[in-house]
Order: C-alpha cells, then structure tokens, then sequence
C-alpha cells in the first residue's frame, strides 16, 4: 500500500489539477489557462477535500508548463495526454478526453499523481484522481517525464508507459476545476 502523508497528498492533488484546458477543440497555441478547483480524496486518516488554484501555458511547439498552488505548496506538471473532440449538439457540451501526470518527490515515497478525466466546453475538467509510486518498475523512465509535451491520445491505443502507470495506481478520489483561457491566437 502506499504510504503518503495528508500534506504530501494536498500537494500532489495541487498539482494534478493544473493542466486541463483549453482542448475541447483543436488548440490553438501558444495558450494560457486558469483556473480553481477542489479535490474529494480518501486517504487511511479519512476522506478530505482541497482547494487550488491553478495556471498552465502552451507554447508555439507544444511543449506545456504550469504550476498549481495550494496552501501547503505548490508543483509542476510533468505529462498531458489529451484526446479526439468529441463534439456535441451544444458547443458547451463539447468535451475532450484528458490525462495528466505529475510528480510530487518527497523524502518519504516520490509519488506520481494521475488526472484521469474530462475537459466539457473548455471550461469544466473533471475526473479520478489516481496514485502510484513513481520510481515503482520503472514507471519514471516508462513515461518519459522530462518530455514536457501536450501528447495526442487515440481511444484504445494508450501510450505503453501510460498504460504501465495506470495499471500500477490507484484511485483517490475525485476532482473538478472550473477555468477560462486567458490567451491564445
């Protein structure tokens, strides 16, 4: 079982909600997006909740930075993953898969947090919140973390070191951000 303390995990869920927007259709970069939001989560001290703030940018070549901020700290963005649109009667219900990775390193056990969810109409990211430990069979060196790129996903064909790391977590919780792109071409 993993072992992680409250603030540990209050970072890591930090982190995780940073990257999410700004894909429900193609992108357009480079892009900056903002956004609050609120994890639920379950740990063995009992379930909590909490509140973040959170920025991201996308440059001309698609290479992604950002950093969330909580009142234990803050951290950066390792891995995006996004799917195809899928687009809907309603332009605000379009949506758009995403996954994000972060890595929270700590004395203690250095952790890879998973954002699985849903971007809906560019506004709304919501999903599971996953957990695994990061240097756990390789997992670091699977998933590339130093390729800091907005990577295409495609439905049934996940990236090997994404599948690893998915099979290897465990959900957390659940989590929802609210944002709005602040610039773009």
């Amino acid at each position: 079982m993993l072992s992680y303390t409250r603030g540990m995990f209050m970072l890591a869920v930090g982190v995780i909600l940073l990257a999410g927007a700004s894909f429900a259709q193609e992108p357009e970069v480079p892009l900056t997006w903002e956004g609050e939001g609120e994890v639920d989560f379950i740990s063995s001290d009992g379930g909590g909740e909490i509140d973040f703030d959170l920025e991201f940018h996308v440059d001309e070549e698609g290479l992604v930075e950002g950093s969330t901020s909580t009142d234990s700290g803050s951290s950066e963005l390792e891995r995006l993953y996004y799917g195809d649109p899928v687009d809907a009667d309603y332009p605000a219900l379009d949506s758009r898969k995403l996954i994000l990775v972060l890595s929270i390193d700590s004395a203690d056990t250095p952790l890879l947090v998973i954002m699985d969810g849903r971007l809906l109409g560019d506004k709304y990211f919501y999903g599971e919140v996953r957990l695994a430990e990061k240097n756990k069979e390789g997992m670091k060196d699977a998933l590339d973390l130093g390729n800091k790129m907005a990577t295409p996903i495609y439905e049934g064909s996940l990236p090997s070191g994404l599948k690893k790391a998915m099979k290897n977590s465990v959900p957390m919780g659940h989590f929802e951000v609210e944002g709005k792109k602040t610039t773009g071409n």
